[in-house]
């Protein structure tokens, strides 16, 4: 974890004594240090960013300033400078990913990614060689300054984590991303505790380990439900009769035969009255099913869609190469019906043939000269 050649931070002992700090969330922990050589190597720079960040709410955005400040004051620290921003980084971001634990995964990717990532991504805190030499791993992973929570997951996706989350949706790679970043943390935040002799008298630093342990367990079953929703393979693919996706509501078809309305399941005896209740003056309704999803279950969401007075659902579908674009074949629903009458029948195809097959029919109904010019589906 540290420099080469830094085996013991015996040393640094003798120039730090560690203090207690008040933190808002879970009480007095390690992050005040007071300093004997204040004048050498940034010590006294990076113990007043510890401390401005204890001070402070410990969100994201704060522990993005204490680690833009670790970045500028790095290029002149030595190993055991650069070993005490590493355990301070490590043991404090535990804060900034407690705060936002209970949003759904797009808002802690919007909040986490450019602040509290680009350091948990990154190889532990080394010093820099007097050449200024990085690794190339550790340059993948910068912050650059135009960079949103968007183009820096993007980037990372298509370069050092390809292996990781290339193969998941955007929507959920985010969410890959920040379970690594969970894990990362909370292996260098052990090993750096584990490597200061002074911590090993103070039970606040193992406490903070145990914490991170506790994010990390969560973290592992939330990547495994990301990468297993996120799977490209769960979407059909998109051809030529397919056109940009409209902003809308969606409705998902589950494994297990449920319906749900924005991630809410629908009582199967009331499917049209909740369709009904939650469509404003929508005349689109989204609709996600898998692939090999029959052409008899999509007729009958159709046919609610139309009772609940939808004019047309808009069925996703993907590009077939990253970054996987979103697409929509918009099928027309029936006209809603009075009560007790008899509905409309909906017939796209044989109502055992996968979905599709029903998608390949549509585009093979394309004409050429329909075709996006660059050979993408057809944006119309």
């Amino acid at each position: 974890m540290l420099a080469t050649g830094v085996k013991s931070r015996t040393a640094l002992v003798a120039l730090v004594a560690i203090a207690a700090s008040a933190a808002p969330a879970c009480g007095d922990d390690p992050v005040s240090v007071k300093v004997a050589d204040r004048a050498a190597y940034q010590r006294e720079e990076l113990m007043e960013a510890v401390a401005t960040f204890a001070r402070g709410p410990r969100t994201p955005e704060a522990f993005g300033v204490l680690a833009a400040e670790v970045t500028r004051l790095r290029p002149r620290m030595d190993e055991l400078v650069a070993a005490e921003a590493e355990l301070q980084l490590t043991v404090l971001a535990v804060d900034a990913i407690a705060a936002v634990d209970a949003l759904p995964w797009a808002q802690r990717t919007e909040r986490l990614a450019t602040t509290v990532w680009p350091v948990a991504l990154a190889p532990p805190i080394e010093a820099v060689r007097p050449d200024g030499w990085r690794s190339t791993r550790e340059q993948s992973v910068d912050l650059h300054p135009d960079d949103t929570a968007a183009t820096y997951v993007r980037r990372l996706c298509e370069g050092a984590y390809v292996v990781e989350c290339k193969h998941v949706v955007p929507e959920l790679q985010g969410a890959v991303l920040g379970t690594i970043a969970i894990s990362r943390l909370t292996e260098r935040a052990r090993a750096a505790v584990q490597d200061c002799d002074r911590c090993a008298g103070d039970p606040r630093w193992s406490d903070a380990v145990a914490r991170w342990r506790g994010l990390d367990a969560d973290a592992r079953v939330a990547r495994h439900r990301a990468e297993e929703a996120g799977a490209t393979s769960r979407w059909p693919v998109a051809g030529a009769a397919s056109r940009d996706w409209p902003p809308t509501s969606l409705l998902t078809v589950e494994d297990d035969g449920d319906w749900s309305l924005d991630g809410v399941v629908l009582d199967p005896g009331r499917r049209v009255e909740a369709l009904a209740a939650a469509r404003g003056d929508a005349a689109i309704l989204g609709v996600h099913v898998t692939p090999d999803t029959n052409i008899g279950a999509l007729e009958a969401v159709i046919g609610d869609a139309g009772q609940a007075g939808y004019l047309e659902i808009a069925l996703q579908a993907r590009v077939p190469a990253y970054p996987w674009d979103l697409r929509a074949y918009r099928l027309e629903a029936p006209r809603p019906v009075t009560r007790g009458a008899r509905r409309a029948p909906v017939h796209l195809g044989r109502p055992g043939d996968p979905v599709q097959v029903l998608l390949r029919a549509l585009d093979g109904r394309v004409k050429p000269d329909e075709v996006a010019r660059d050979g993408r589906p057809g944006g119309r």
